[in-house]
Formats: structure tokens, C-alpha cells, sequence
């Protein structure tokens, strides 16, 4: 999509004053379905694009939405459920040795409830990080951007997961160059949805967080015991 120019479906109908900027996202639509679905596909293959190209552009398009708060944390549940069944496939491809120095979850739910706990606590604090700072950025907003991000790594996920059955030696150079971008969207999107001027306080803001999350899981995964809950 063309910033600031109309659109037109490939049915020939008008869909007047599309306009994709850098804050706000402006549909005036026919209520016809098709059209809908065109634009919508429109609109996420032009936010994938932002998101690897102009990751701070692409969160200020996703800020410009104004979703809301059940929105969000649904986004964020859905995102989770997809990480969890990539995971699975990679499990299904990958034989782990029984001596493994990391432990490794065998069970669908627990690794589900895990994910979705360790990244909700990890929203709520660079919520709250970043605010300590100074920042304005509404726990909704970083809940939709996070699983916007966690989407985005699924797609990165079903590309290693080939590239690991076709050009395995490439599969882990292409899964550290990954993770490595991932956490530059990161820094972008927590700039942008808190106001910071600069990127040092998005950096102190995922560090903390980060610290605060591992401290946290360590803490009840000691108390409750990871045998317990089907860790091995």
C-alpha cells in the first residue's frame, strides 16, 4: 500500500481515503465482505513489511489503532497458542538427548500456561518499567504490540523449521540472527509506546523487565518444583 494513496480492490469498487501513515490508519469502506478481507490482508502484509523495514513505524501504525484492552490480551493468548504449537513441531523434528543441559517441558499445557504467564508478567513489566521512567504507554498498548511481536516470531519459527529439514547448517545461523532482530523490534515498539526520545530507556526498560520476569519464574519454579509440573 502506497502511504496516502486511495486504494482499489480487484472487484473495481472504491475504498475511499486509505491512508497509511505513521500514527493513525484511516478505512472508509463499502460494508461489502470481500472488499473487507482485501483490505485487511492489505493491512497486515503492509504491517509485516513495516515491522522487519521500520519496526517504530510499524508500532506507531498498531498505537494508531487503539485497540482495546480485551483486544490485546486476547491478541496476546492467540500469539501464545501459536508459539506453543510451533514449539511442538520443532520437538516433533528435533531428538533432545536425555542429558540436556536446559529442561525441556513435554507437556502441551504446561508449556501453554508457562509462555502465556512468563510473557503477560513480562508485559505488566515494561508497562511498568518503562512508566517508572517516565513513559505514557497504556498496558493494553504494549500487551497488543508484544503479541504482535510474538506472531512475527512464529513466522521466523516456521521458516527455521524448514530451512532445519532442508539446510540444517543454516537453520541455527538464520535462528540467532532471529532472536537478535527480534529484540531490535522490541526496543522500537517500546520506544514508540512509551514517548521515549531516545533508546537508552527503552534498553533500561527491557533490561529490568527481563530481570524481573527471571527472578520471578526462577522464584515459583523453585517453589513449586519442576518436576511438579511436568518439566524434565
Amino acid at each position: 500500500i502506497d502511504q496516502g494513496v486511495p486504494w482499489r480492490g480487484n472487484s473495481g469498487a472504491d475504498c475511499r481515503n486509505l491512508r497509511v501513515c505513521n500514527i493513525h490508519v484511516v478505512l472508509v469502506v463499502r460494508f461489502v465482505p470481500s472488499i473487507k478481507d482485501e483490505l485487511m490482508g492489505a493491512l497486515l502484509k503492509y504491517l509485516l513489511a513495516q515491522t522487519f523495514y521500520a519496526p517504530a513505524n510499524a508500532a506507531r501504525l498498531i498505537a494508531g489503532m487503539k485497540l482495546s484492552s480485551e483486544a490485546g490480551w486476547m491478541a496476546l493468548l492467540l500469539a501464545t497458542i501459536f508459539n506453543t504449537v510451533i514449539y511442538f513441531a520443532n520437538m516433533s523434528l528435533v531428538t533432545i538427548p536425555p542429558d540436556f543441559w536446559l529442561p525441556v517441558i513435554r507437556s502441551p499445557l504446561v508449556y501453554l500456561g508457562l509462555s502465556f504467564s512468563f510473557t503477560a508478567v513480562m508485559v505488566i513489566g515494561l508497562q511498568w518499567v518503562g512508566r517508572v521512567q517516565g513513559g505514557t504507554s497504556s498496558l493494553s498498548l504494549v500487551a497488543v504490540l508484544v503479541a504482535w511481536l510474538l506472531t512475527v516470531q512464529c513466522l521466523a519459527d516456521v521458516v527455521f523449521l524448514l530451512l532445519l529439514v532442508f539446510l540444517p547448517t543454516v537453520a541455527g545461523l538464520f535462528s540467532m540472527a532471529a532472536g537478535l532482530y527480534g529484540l531490535w523490534i522490541l526496543l522500537n515498539f517500546i520506544q514508540v509506546a512509551h514517548g521515549f526520545a531516545r533508546k537508552g530507556k527503552a534498553v533500561v526498560t527491557i533490561f529490568l523487565a527481563l530481570i524481573g520476569v527471571m527472578m520471578g519464574l526462577t522464584l515459583c519454579l523453585s517453589v513449586i518444583g519442576v518436576s511438579a509440573i511436568g518439566i524434565s
